[in-house]
């Protein structure tokens, strides 16, 4: 559910709901923060499962607010795994957020030409089969 953290610092940060992704999909996760005082180097960190990704990104804020997307990888295991992000105002401050994403398994190729490919290749063998078959028959019937 989307809603709005605050810390000190910081008035706020909003929070993306959490979402499911197939597997390769493309997915970007918005938060937008708003601070208070902002130092001359604001950063932020992102964390999945506790292992950071992205690590000490600065940013320009515009009148005290920011927006910051990040696109997580989606070629992973399917199973649930937790987006933290760490804001740093640049004075010693810092606001998080936690975000689930599930990523399902991608679902098989429908490519056409698969079924076509086979189908034809099906086709020669059974055309092949037939000649074979009727070259035997001809070489019995001329031996009686």
């Amino acid at each position: 559910m989307s809603g709005i953290v605050h810390a000190q610092g910081f008035d706020s940060i909003t929070h993306p709901d959490d979402f499911s992704v197939q597997a390769g999909d493309e997915i970007s996760i918005t938060w937008v923060v708003t601070i208070d005082s902002v130092g001359s180097n604001p950063t932020y960190d992102v964390f999945r499962d506790g292992v950071k990704f992205i690590s000490a990104f600065t940013w320009n804020l515009e009148g005290g607010e920011g927006t910051i997307i990040i696109n997580p990888p989606t070629d992973l295991e399917p199973k649930i795994y937790n987006i933290t992000i760490v804001v740093n105002d640049g004075l010693g401050n810092t606001i998080s957020d936690e975000v689930w994403m599930t990523i399902i398994p991608a679902s098989a190729p429908t490519n056409i030409w698969v079924y076509v490919a086979g189908g034809v290749i099906l086709g020669l063998m059974l055309l092949i089969m037939t000649i074979s078959r009727n070259r035997i028959a001809k070489k019995v019937e001329t031996q009686m």
